[in-house]
């Protein structure tokens, strides 16, 4: 009550109060209009129960007052009554009442009094009542998480809960009748989202009807938190602003997940629809075709999805499988079978719109979308490999040539067939070995357990390598080095084992010798001349089998009889282990030194590439035995060496002839004066002096920046556009011009520059690579060349990876070609370095498939992407029967294998429709573009499509 007495006062006392309030009593009353009053109070900004209250008793009280005065005119007890009533305010105090002036309890004075009495006592009860149900609703709306504020027609801060005023960090300042950019300076962490709120009020006030949005607001303790925010504007009925209801939700996580749900669809849906895979999904109840992505289309040959969407699987197959049952029930248990056990591979029999079969691979898998049972599927095209694997079978006989033995058995393990060297190894021959079990080989020595093991690898990972002791025809056991594989059909089954088998008896039999002293020098502890003889045979018959050269150097000190003479014998002695020691450390480990006696040493060099690197060879041992000998007694030693070669097999066929020219060469080069070698004839003298001019050319070659990198086109030939380029040294040397690369790369590999010359090559290739991407010319593939040499000299994946990363080009843009020599000669090594690049993401192509060693174990072992059938085979096609049969077997092999295959060397129209009718995938030769530098070679591709007739 006191507090709407409070309001009521103005600023011209309490005297003009009562006046004005008896002046409005009187004109309602004079007027009849009570209701003019209330209006008068409703201007005021109070709560409506205060106006009301302070209406109520003042129209009561000075209504009575009034009608006093017109009674009675009797002032005086009025103006006690008025300053009761004026106390009253003054001491606000609660549970106050009128006290009746002296004299008048009984009259008209006293009855107002006891009315403004009761007046005020139900007004107090209302009001206690307003306010506990004000504190029930305040106690509500903090108990809730969600952030709730009611703000006035001009945005100012009326209430909030205790979860709004934490979040914006006000919970200790007065909000109440600020706006939010009053409030703002309070908390300058949420500057910004105060500015957003008044900002969005203004929006839901224009609209004039509840609105939501997301609202990023900054938390104490979680950081940036995403709100659902919705605001409700209340308005007055004649359109003034009443008020703003505003309730906020922390969505922060539903949101994110709501996001992760949309990018996890957007990214299976991309999977799906750019997959290169043939995919589709399936009703697995109806067997209906509900969706399918382009390579599904181009598959089955439709032009638009909706060919294919309501289809089932007979409607694109023959009427039966290829067990005979309907197409139908196939289906429905293929179906069955996937749905049961959530995934299933099978093969099917299609038919095309036009009546054309095809195999497939189908794989069904169950899966779940929007609370929906679909398959998905994906259908491989195998027609091509099955052809492709019979072909392969049939291409055994291109094995019949090799001089390992070769045995190839079914499932059950009969012998289907051997190849010759089978027989020379065995005894047994072609009639005698089929049909029966490769148990007629056992030796005896093998315990059952070896063989278990042997089988369950097969059984296991498909393969097996190791050594097994055998027996011949005429019973002698023999060592042998075998590699078997299983050979699986077009449904997975084990159709064929192969075995492919060494005789290693010499070897053995050498390492059994070479554990004998008698077999060694025992100065020096190199090999000696027992040994030579049989490392030499074993090396001449590898040499006679594989088709290589090797060179015997015999080699004599110069003036070692003057050290033996000057300091005695032990100092000779000593002289000659250190120079045992220092050759050992500068020669390959396959290259085999040897002490004679006294003071002449033999090396024997096998896998001679030419005759020149005989040459080296020399000059190293000359240079390295050219530079003092520290011996005991602080004594240093000059000594020299003449070197005698001969060369297997120009010089001779055997061991003994080859020894006998070496030492009739070592002759002449003593005749020729001191630290000199000469070849066993003098045409191969003249040879290597070439050789070593050319080396000395090549080094300045390499410091002048003379060598070039040229680019050959590659196409393809099932669509015709440039897929990619060979990368290609050329050399223009200013005295001689032009050098070609088959005169001066062996040359570099025996002098040991082509590690150098390759990796400059490696660089610039990609590095052109790089520039041309820059300039909008993408290639699928750049290939380029690594040397068996790059594999021993240098970390090949190492240098790549920096290269990739330095130019920023793709790993899978670049295809890297090894020939079957550097597979053969670095095995181990080479598989190492050849799967760290797989990983890397580079491609791996064979060059000159077909020329070397060609084992059908390493396609397996080593990870291939392509052959590149060499152009030994190219240059004669069609013509040549025989090299079209390689070439078409090759294709038929590498097809099977899922490798690409290049054909290079193409040089007419006839080898090019050859190879695009075999589904030889790439080209390249003189046809289509003779090597050229990489400044033209842009503005080739650009022209090639227009002139070009594929």
């Amino acid at each position: 009550m006191s507090r709407s007495f409070r309001t009521l006062r103005t600023s011209h006392g309490r005297k003009q109060v009562l006046l004005f309030s008896l002046a409005t009593v009187a004109f309602s009353v004079s007027t009849g209009s009570f209701i003019i009053f209330l209006e008068s109070i409703e201007n005021l900004h109070l709560p409506f129960w205060v106006k009301l209250t302070g209406a109520i008793i003042q129209n009561g009280l000075l209504a009575a007052i009034l009608w006093f005065v017109d009674r009675r005119l009797s002032v005086k007890p009025i103006q006690s009554l008025a300053r009761g009533i004026m106390q009253m305010e003054e001491r606000s105090a609660q549970n106050q009442r009128l006290t009746v002036p002296p004299g008048h309890e009984e009259d008209e004075i006293g009855m107002l009094a006891d009315t403004i009495n009761l007046l005020i006592a139900e007004t107090e009860a209302r009001s206690q009542s307003l306010r506990e149900s004000e504190e029930r609703l305040r106690m509500l709306i903090d108990s809730m998480q969600d952030i709730i504020c009611f703000k006035d027609g001009e945005g100012r801060w009326l209430v909030a809960n205790q979860s709004d005023l934490r979040l914006f960090g006000i919970e200790h300042v007065d909000y109440r009748g600020k706006k939010d950019s009053e409030l703002a300076p309070f908390s300058p962490t949420h500057y910004d989202a105060f500015m957003g709120c008044e900002a969005s009020d203004e929006i839901a006030w224009k609209a004039g009807a509840p609105s939501r949005a997301d609202e990023v607001i900054p938390h104490p303790d979680l950081g940036l938190r995403v709100f659902d925010i919705i605001k409700i504007p209340m308005f007055f009925d004649d359109g003034r602003r009443r008020g703003l209801i505003v309730v906020g939700r922390d969505v922060t996580e539903r949101r994110r997940e709501e996001q992760l749900l949309k990018d996890s669809e957007a990214y299976n849906k991309a999977l799906f629809n750019d997959s290169r895979i043939a995919l589709g999904v399936m009703e697995p109840t109806t067997a209906l075709f509900v969706d399918c992505n382009d390579a599904a289309m181009k598959l089955y040959r439709v032009a638009n999805r909706t060919e294919l969407i309501g289809k089932t699987p007979e409607g694109v197959s023959p009427e039966v499988q290829y067990d005979g049952t309907p197409s139908h029930e196939a289906a429905i248990r293929h179906i069955e079978i996937a749905v049961k056990n959530g995934s299933h591979i099978f093969p099917w029999r299609h038919r095309h719109l036009d009546g054309t079969e095809w195999d497939a691979e189908v794989h069904l898998m169950r899966l779940s979308h929007s609370g929906r049972d679909l398959l998905l599927f994906s259908v491989e095209d195998v027609t091509g490999r099955k052809a492709a694997e019979g072909r392969l079978r049939l291409s055994a006989a291109v094995i019949a040539s090799t001089r390992d033995g070769v045995i190839i058995t079914d499932r059950d393990g009969l012998i289907v067939t051997v190849n010759h060297a089978f027989s020379e190894i065995t005894g047994f021959s072609e009639e005698e070995a089929v049909g029966q079990n490769p148990r007629i080989l056992q030796s005896g020595r093998h315990p059952k357990t070896f063989y278990q093991q042997m089988w369950h690898a097969l059984e296991e990972i498909g393969h097996w390598q190791g050594e097994i002791w055998n027996r011949r025809k005429n019973g002698e056991v023999y060592p042998q080095l075998s590699s078997l594989s299983a050979i699986h059909d077009e449904n997975g089954v084990i159709a064929y084992y192969v075995a492919v088998f060494t005789d290693i008896s010499r070897l053995k039999e050498a390492e059994q010798r070479l554990e004998h002293l008698a077999y060694h020098d025992p100065l020096t502890d190199l090999p000696n001349r027992a040994l030579l003889h049989l490392q030499m045979d074993h090396a001449l018959e590898k040499a006679r089998r594989r088709g290589t050269s090797l060179a015997l150097h015999l080699i004599d000190l110069d003036r070692f009889k003057d050290v033996n003479d000057g300091y005695g014998h032990p100092a000779g002695d000593e002289l000659l282990v250190a120079i045992a020691e220092r050759l050992r450390k500068r020669l390959r480990r396959e290259d085999l030194l040897v002490r004679l006696g006294g003071d002449e040493f033999v090396i024997l060099q096998e896998d001679l590439p030419e005759t020149g690197a005989a040459a080296m060879l020399a000059r190293m041992v000359i240079d390295t035995l050219s530079d003092p000998f520290s011996i005991s007694g602080g004594r240093e030693l000059y000594i020299g060496a003449s070197i005698g070669i001969a060369i297997f097999p120009e010089d001779g066929e055997d061991g003994t002839t080859l020894l006998r020219n070496a030492d009739a060469a070592l002759y002449q080069a003593k005749g020729q004066g001191r630290n000199m070698f000469h070849y066993y004839t003098s045409s191969l003298t003249i040879a290597a002096a070439e050789k070593l001019r050319l080396e000395g050319r090549m080094r300045r070659a390499l410091e002048l920046d003379q060598f070039l990198v040229y680019y050959q086109p590659q196409i393809s030939l099932l669509g015709g556009g440039i897929i990619g380029a060979e990368a290609l040294i050329r050399w223009i040397d200013p005295e001689k011009g032009s050098v070609s690369p088959g005169d001066f790369i062996p040359a570099a590999e025996e002098c040991g520059l082509i590690g150098a010359i390759g990796d400059r090559v490696l660089e610039a290739s990609i590095k052109q690579m790089r520039r041309w991407m820059d300039d909008g010319i993408h290639l699928e593939k750049l290939a380029i060349n690594i040397s068996p040499r790059q594999f021993r000299l240098y970390d090949v994946p190492e240098r790549i990876a920096d290269l990739l990363h330095r130019y920023n080009v793709p790993a899978d843009r670049i295809e890297l070609e090894i020939t079957e020599s550097a597979l053969m000669e670095h095995g181990e090594r080479a598989g190492q370095a050849l799967q760290t690049l797989k990983e890397i993401g580079i491609r791996l192509a064979i060059d000159d498939f077909g020329t070397g060693y060609s084992s059908l174990a390493y396609l397996k072992r080593f990870p291939i992407d392509a052959l590149k059938i060499d152009r030994s085979f190219v240059m004669d096609i069609p013509g040549d029967e025989s090299d079209a049969q390689i070439a078409q077997a090759i294709i038929a092999m590498a097809q099977s294998l899922k490798l690409k295959v290049v054909a290079e060397g193409v040089e007419t129209e006839a080898q090019l429709r050859f190879f695009r009718e075999r589904s030889c995938d790439y080209a390249q030769g003189y046809l289509i573009s003779p090597a050229i530098p990489a400044d033209k070679f842009a503005d080739f591709v650009r022209s090639y499509l227009q002139m070009s007739g594929f």
